[in-house]
């Protein structure tokens, strides 16, 4: 890679003299881009009775995932839908670009996929070999080529940017050869970026199953009996929460909370917010008492922090329990527990006895520890490929924003 040294003086951006600035309109009259379509289809747009579990996919935004196209979240069409709507089907190497609500996801149409079927929030770009289709696939995630879009975008009160201006937005093309080049080396680190995420996967299943194993069958066990919580370990005791544990409520309310605070302050979701108090100062598991996290927001700290007056601290374990491992079982199981409690599809809100009464698995101390050492492991390994994951985003964004504008050239 060398430094650029000459740029056109007119663009502040930097651009080199032998790139051009062109609007879209533009490349569609000189046959660089040779159709634009969307998939706005009338009247014959399909409605839920049409769809089938197998035929033409039928993409819509929440069909692209990491700017791919997710084939297991689009739903489908039969085959007679291609004679019946006869326009807005995108095909192996076009460009998608959702216009409508949702604005600046793209997806590239992978090799091999005959036909996709468009939704009205969805536009294909079909290219001539002027221009690099991945090229094109990627300048569309620059923030150049999104800035244009969502202001365009804010002018129309549905987010929508239809057919017609998207011909005014305007793309900087290399020549060809510089296309092919900035377009590989984008596509190596979006293959390392996808590899790592397939590993994340991977070790996120192989967590899931040990968590299940280890949990209900413990480390090594032969002989097991029946309990109410299913078959466990025949040294194992079974035994109420509040007997190894005491719980209470908060004292705080949302608003109290201080964006700098020196304290964690837990409220009714995930996210932990600050405050400059602390009501409680030792290993803990906290949850949700009600709200949409009800169920489903479990924290674990050992240190100083305050809370809610509608979420549950349950600390001061007994010599029986061992703090993490029950974060660890209770995180899993009490969901369902209380799911089971419930004659309703959702749970609301939880009463302090729905957890003092839940029955949990005890086993011996050093099962405990063996069994939480662990999973900590393969926790600590998730964190780090997901970090691993967030410096190759990070690195792939940076090297794109410099490849697009010509700061940086490739031989």
């Amino acid at each position: 890679m060398q430094q650029l040294n000459k740029n056109k003086k007119t663009e502040s951006a930097g651009i080199p003299d032998s790139w051009s600035f062109k609007k879209i309109g533009e490349l569609l009259a000189e046959n660089y881009i040779l159709e634009i379509q969307d998939g706005n289809h009338g009247e014959l747009h399909p409605k839920f009775a049409d769809f089938t579990e197998k035929g033409i996919p039928f993409l819509t935004a929440n069909s692209i995932t990491n700017n791919r196209i997710s084939f297991n979240k689009c739903k489908y069409l039969p085959q007679p839908w291609l004679k019946k709507l006869r326009i807005g089907f995108a095909r192996e190497n076009d460009v998608i670009l959702t216009h409508k609500g949702t604005l600046g996801l793209c997806a590239l149409v992978p090799m091999g996929t005959k036909n996709v079927i468009l939704s009205p929030q969805t536009t294909y770009y079909r290219l001539s070999p002027k221009i690099h289709s991945t090229f094109l696939f990627y300048f569309f995630q620059t923030s150049f080529f999104q800035n244009q879009l969502f202001q365009m975008g804010r002018q129309s009160t549905r987010d929508y940017v239809g057919i017609t201006s998207q011909r005014s937005l305007v793309i900087v093309l290399p020549t060809i050869q510089e296309q092919q080049k900035i377009a590989s080396i984008l596509l190596a680190l979006d293959e390392l970026i996808q590899k790592t995420d397939h590993i994340i996967e991977k070790t996120q299943n192989l967590k899931k199953g040990l968590t299940q194993r280890l949990l209900t069958k413990g480390i090594g066990h032969t002989r097991f009996k029946k309990t109410e919580l299913g078959d466990v370990p025949e040294n194992w005791d079974v035994d109420e929460i509040q007997k190894h544990s005491k719980i209470t409520t908060g004292a705080k309310n949302t608003q109290d909370k201080i964006e700098d605070g020196s304290y964690p302050f837990f409220v009714r979701s995930q996210k932990i917010e600050r405050i400059n108090t602390y009501s409680f100062d030792g290993e803990a598991v906290l949850t949700a008492g009600d709200g949409v996290g009800t169920g489903k927001v479990f924290h674990y700290i050992n240190g100083k922090f305050d809370f809610h007056q509608r979420v549950y601290k349950i600390s001061n374990f007994s010599d029986r329990l061992l703090g993490y491992f029950f974060y660890l079982y209770f995180s899993n199981y009490f969901l369902p527990r209380i799911m089971s409690m419930s004659a309703k599809a959702s749970v609301d809100s939880v009463r302090m006895d729905m957890i003092a009464e839940i029955k949990i698995p005890l086993p011996e101390k050093d099962e405990q520890i063996a069994i939480v050492n662990v999973l900590r492991d393969v926790n600590s390994e998730i964190e780090e490929l997901l970090k691993k994951r967030e410096k190759y985003i990070k690195l792939k964004k940076g090297i794109m924003q410099k490849l697009m504008t010509g700061k940086i050239r490739l031989k």
